[in-house]
């Protein structure tokens, strides 16, 4: 005989209902897992480094010769976005396509005063070794 009869009444009844509806719970866990990641790949395919990855990419020389005009980004964005208050750091990667082929473009962005500035910016085509360099080099060291 139990001692408290009437939780382990409520106890069976609890585990009988979560048996029944096994499946709907399951499918509602499933649904809100991929909303977060769809949630997620969203604000990093519509952040503003992402934007200004694909801005350069379009006038970049190398990305022309390589791939033509015009050029189509790609679907789905991959990254980190940071951002605390007016600074932040992202790094994104991104597919881009021209009518000669597709291409990867890797970014990485500093946000200083709310203002995005691409510190990296690189091009990865397939069948090529190595990603080429998109932003110039500068020649004078500031001192």
């Amino acid at each position: 005989m139990a001692l408290f009869p009437a939780a382990l009444k409520f106890h069976r009844a609890q585990l009988a209902l979560l048996r029944r509806n096994r499946m709907p719970v399951i499918l509602l866990w499933l649904a809100a897992c991929v909303a977060g990641i769809g949630l997620a790949f969203l604000r990093t395919a519509n952040s503003d480094p992402a934007k200004l990855a694909f801005i350069q990419a379009q006038t970049s020389p190398i990305v022309i010769r390589s791939l033509g005009e015009p050029l189509r980004r790609g679907h789905l964005v991959f990254g980190d976005l940071e951002t605390h208050g007016s600074k932040g750091e992202a790094s994104v990667s991104l597919t881009v396509y021209g009518p000669r082929g597709k291409g990867r473009i890797y970014a990485d962005a500093v946000r200083l005063d709310r203002s995005w500035r691409l510190i990296s910016l690189d091009l990865e085509l397939p069948g090529h070794a190595g990603r080429m360099n998109l932003i110039p080099i500068q020649s004078t060291v500031p001192r």
